[in-house]
């Protein structure tokens, strides 16, 4: 995913997996799980996120 890509990703996607991850109604293993099986995703990318999402 380019850069331009992600940041709309970002925008979509991050607060509702940080909602999933502060409400606990998935589990934290799975839900980052989800995230690391995205093929869209550079490993960068992944990584990233999840820092995003477990802040």
């Amino acid at each position: 995913m380019n850069k331009e890509e992600y940041e709309l990703f970002k925008k979509q996607w991050l607060d509702r997996f940080k909602g999933y991850y502060r409400k606990g109604r998935v589990k934290k293993s799975d839900l980052k799980k989800s995230i690391y099986d995205n093929p869209k995703l550079m490993e960068s990318q992944k990584e990233d996120f999840w820092r995003l999402v477990s802040e």
